[in-house]
Order: C-alpha cells, then sequence, then structure tokens
C-alpha cells in the first residue's frame, strides 16, 4: 500500500522544480532590456553563402562607416581555405552592393530592418537554399558577455 506514495512523491518533487527553474528563466530574461536596431549599417556581419563548387562559404563582413569593407570568405571544402579581401559598399535604399577591390566580383545583399542582410540574385531577388531560407548574414551586435551569479 505505501509503495504508491514513492512514484508520487517523485512527480511532485519533479513538477515544482521544474516550475520553479522556469519561473527563474522568466524572471532573468524579463530584465533584459530591448534590443533597438542600429541606425547604420556600419558592424560585422556573419552567415554562410552559397558555393558551386565546395559544401558553402563562411563569410564575415566588417563594414565602416565611410563605405569600405573587409570580406572574410571560408571555402568549407576537404579544408577550410581563408580568402580576406578589401571591397567598397554603396547603399542604395536597403539595398548593399559591394565592389570586390582589384577586381570585376561585386555582391549584392538587402538589410533586414539593421539585424541582417540577405543575398539577392542577378535578377535582384532573394537568393534561398535548398529548404526555401534566404541566405542571411547576421548582425553581430555586442561582444559576448559572461553573467556572474
Amino acid at each position: 500500500m505505501k509503495k504508491w506514495w514513492i512514484p508520487f512523491l517523485l512527480w511532485v518533487f519533479c513538477a515544482c522544480s521544474e516550475s520553479s527553474r522556469e519561473e527563474q528563466a522568466k524572471s532573468v530574461f524579463s530584465k533584459l532590456p530591448a534590443i533597438e536596431a542600429p541606425k547604420t549599417l556600419a558592424g560585422t556581419y556573419v552567415g554562410r553563402l552559397p558555393c558551386e563548387d565546395c559544401e558553402g562559404v563562411q563569410v564575415k563582413i566588417v563594414l565602416d562607416s565611410l563605405g569600405g569593407a573587409q570580406i572574410e570568405e571560408t571555402e568549407m571544402r576537404d579544408s577550410a581555405i581563408t580568402q580576406v579581401s578589401a571591397a567598397s559598399y554603396k547603399d542604395s535604399i536597403e539595398i548593399i552592393r559591394f565592389q570586390f577591390a582589384n577586381s570585376p566580383r561585386t555582391l549584392s545583399l538587402k538589410s533586414k530592418k539593421g539585424f541582417s542582410m540577405v543575398l539577392l540574385d542577378f535578377t535582384g531577388k532573394e537568393h534561398v537554399d535548398e529548404s526555401g531560407e534566404p541566405y542571411q548574414l547576421i548582425r553581430i551586435l555586442n561582444k559576448p558577455m559572461t553573467v556572474s551569479k
């Protein structure tokens, strides 16, 4: 007769501790301030772009406020091959066009509310991957911080 009390007490203990963890998480996240979109394009963006003959290209773009950019591309092959290029960019109503230095190569991206940019194809439409999601570069807003208790 006493055997059913043990599973019942374990269930009560687990249910109480789970709701306590949820309440702690809610209180931590409710204290976080809202993030405002930056006013300028200058900043760091990272993401993955398509590659015709490799698994993909990991990209990091650092934009300065004077129209200059440093673009670091890492091709994912049997080994990673990284190339760093200088470029200039022009912003024209949410479309950012990059012109690589000493090269005819260009890149067109569309700004998404200051938090990201998506790759555009040669027709000006969003370039999507095999799942239908656009190739996107996400803006890195702040350096990671550690939380002390």
